[in-house]
């Protein structure tokens, strides 16, 4: 009999590390999701909308993604990605997902990737934490280029509607994305 409580007790272990937190994991500040104030374990999931005040942000974790949304965002979700109308995201994505993420000047094709994006009017601010990317602008197709940076936040690149140029690492870091993964766990 021990042994069986024993082989129960891992199989449950190992089903209980398996779930990982669903829904609104942290609030700062005004934060709505369907324009309703946003809650601890609040879901949030494909078809949502979230948006941030100032001085604001919001963690969740929808499916297997957990996304940082800082201040003055906008943030439409979809099945297959995301489009952020204003504002910042820092996002880990699962493994082996195709997701399409857009802005009004690009758009940005992720497979299990961290990504943090900025966006801005006329110009989105891109940092392939890890992983890989393909970046197009909005108006161009032909200046589409595919980022696999050798290092962590290696290369980093502004996007407007028609180019596509080098950029510095900003605004972002690692315990960002350690939290963010953590909670995808």
């Amino acid at each position: 009999m021990h042994r069986r409580h024993v082989v129960l007790g891992a199989l449950a272990a190992f089903f209980v590390n398996d779930v990982r937190a669903q829904g609104v994991a942290r609030i700062r500040g005004a934060a709505l999701v369907n324009g309703q104030p946003a809650t601890p374990g609040m879901a949030v999931r494909a078809g949502d909308t979230v948006v941030t005040g100032p001085a604001s942000d919001i963690i969740f974790v929808a499916g297997r993604d957990a996304m940082l949304v800082r201040q003055n965002s906008n943030l439409a979700l979809a099945e297959d990605g995301f489009r952020l109308v204003t504002g910042v995201v820092l996002g880990v994505f699962a493994p082996r997902q195709r997701k399409n993420l857009h802005t009004l000047t690009a758009t940005i094709g992720i497979r299990g990737t961290a990504v943090y994006v900025e966006a801005e009017r006329t110009r989105t601010y891109v940092c392939t934490c890890y992983g890989e990317t393909a970046l197009e602008p909005a108006d161009n197709a032909r200046a589409r280029a595919t980022v696999r940076p050798a290092q962590r936040h290696g290369e980093p690149r502004y996007i407007t509607a028609r180019s596509i140029a080098p950029a510095p690492m900003r605004n972002h870091g690692e315990g960002e994305i350690e939290l963010l993964e953590g909670l995808r766990r």
